[in-house]
């Protein structure tokens, strides 16, 4: 109960102040000619040769399937699977499904949106540090099962605007992603906010799905890492 406690506590100040966590991947530059520029350099030697890959997502992955297919025609053995509203918590046993059954060389995981609907509900304090506990828990469970993946990449959500307070909310789960992925050698993070900033036509009227132009660099962004990093 009082580890319970302090967990909580943590977290209130967590809500308040932020985090800053280390081993951040940001991919940066024009997707018009579907090319990334990469800070640390153009393509690292693959730890494995990568033959399949695996996506798992929310609608946005649904929305970017048709140019995720395209993208991953380099890599024959791949799957898609972009559910729509759903949350790392209710794709987890999925996730480990196609783990232990399929093996992917690498697995991009692209959830964290539709995590932040208990933590926007929430009626206090209180509740939101609890939620983000849960998530935080969940998203570590993920990347412990897949710790013998050869490359994993964690899609960051987005935060410039206002849709479920992604204002608020967006930084939050993005920074328990990343210091849960910074846990794991073999995770990555992809900072998709440092590469959509800016681009307003990405962004689809509702304010939380992406344009046909946003899916493609959503995609592009994905493959492209999987390219550099794995």
């Amino acid at each position: 109960m009082e580890q319970r406690r302090r967990n909580i506590l943590a977290v209130l100040g967590f809500l308040v102040a932020g985090a800053v966590v280390v081993d951040v991947l940001i991919v940066t530059g024009s997707l018009s000619s579907n090319a990334l520029s990469l800070p640390f350099g153009s393509s690292s030697s693959h730890k494995t040769e990568i033959h399949s890959v695996a996506v798992f997502g929310d609608s946005l992955v649904f929305g970017a399937t048709g140019d995720l297919q395209t993208q991953l025609a380099k890599y024959p053995n791949s799957e898609i699977h972009g559910v729509i509203g759903i949350s790392t918590q209710q794709m987890e046993s999925l996730i480990g499904e196609v783990h232990q059954s399929k093996h992917p060389d690498a697995i991009v995981l692209a959830l964290g949106t539709n995590d932040m609907i208990p933590v926007y509900l929430a009626q206090n304090d209180t509740e939101r540090a609890l939620h983000v506990i849960n998530i935080s828990n969940h998203q570590e469970a993920v990347l412990q099962g897949l710790s013998d993946t050869p490359c994993v990449i964690w899609v960051g959500v987005q935060e410039h605007n206002t849709e479920r307070n992604l204002l608020v909310y967006g930084p939050q789960v993005n920074a328990t992603i990343r210091s849960n992925v910074a846990k794991y050698a073999n995770a990555h993070y992809l900072d998709w906010e440092s590469v959509m900033v800016g681009h307003s036509d990405w962004q689809a009227s509702d304010g939380l799905h992406f344009s046909p132009a946003g899916n493609a660099a959503y995609a592009t962004a994905m493959i492209e890492a999987v390219a550099s990093v794995c």
